[in-house]
């Protein structure tokens, strides 16, 4: 036998003599118990995390509202150039006059008054219905309406108080202005006081209209010698 073969046989001898033996075999039951350990140290070893569920949608109540009719004051009358003749005008119209100069009977002015509806009908109340039937003749300031002559319209007289005296059923105004006449006119005069009388009195029916102007009687401060 060479000697490479011997050498070659001693070292297989020698490997096999310096190799490991056999690893153990472990059992069924501690194979279970390695287990249950790890999974009491994972789960003492746990933290808990938590992802927050997505907000809840909230509903919102869109409010409503009832509308309240707005308050307003009673719109002072205003006069309206429309005016109807006496003639088909209903019987509780409150109204206004106007002159027919040289119209009349009479051998000094011979002046006729004509009767126009305001188109408002009276309430029944004598201080309403004269405060109406003023308002009215006072705020048109035309010289002429339909052909007819408003003497009183180019004057600025504002109404202050009206009253009733129910003592003597007179209804007593009290105003205050400037009363504008043509100078030319002397007849002028007896037009506005017809005017304003008539108009007052016809709308205070039953009650009688006593009326002061700038703390003088208007009969007075409206005539021929003024």
């Amino acid at each position: 036998m060479s000697r490479s073969t011997i050498l070659s046989i001693l070292l297989v001898f020698a490997l096999g003599a310096c190799a490991a033996p056999p690893a153990p075999t472990a059992s069924a039951e501690q194979v279970q118990a390695v287990i249950s350990q790890l999974l009491t140290e994972q789960a003492a070893s746990w933290t808990p995390t938590f992802t927050a569920a997505p907000p809840t949608a909230t509903l919102t109540l869109t409010p409503t509202f009832t509308l309240q009719p707005t308050q307003t004051e009673t719109p002072t009358p205003e006069f309206t150039a429309t005016a109807t003749p006496w003639a088909g005008i209903d019987p509780n119209a409150i109204l206004i006059y106007y002159f027919i100069v040289g119209g009349g009977d009479r051998k000094d002015c011979g002046d006729r008054a004509v009767a126009f509806s305001t188109g408002y009908l009276k309430t029944g109340d004598p201080v309403k219905d004269v405060e109406t039937a003023l308002t009215l003749l006072f705020n048109n300031p035309q010289p002429y309406v339909g052909g007819l002559e408003n003497p009183i319209g180019p004057s600025n007289i504002n109404i202050n108080s009206i009253t009733l005296n129910t003592s003597n059923n007179h209804v007593e105004v009290e105003a205050s202005g400037t009363v504008i006449k043509n100078k030319d006119d002397y007849c002028q005069w007896d037009r506005m006081r017809a005017q304003v009388r008539a108009t007052a009195n016809k709308a205070a029916e039953p009650f009688v209209v006593n009326i002061t102007f700038n703390g003088k009687p208007f009969n007075d401060f409206v005539s021929g010698d003024h």
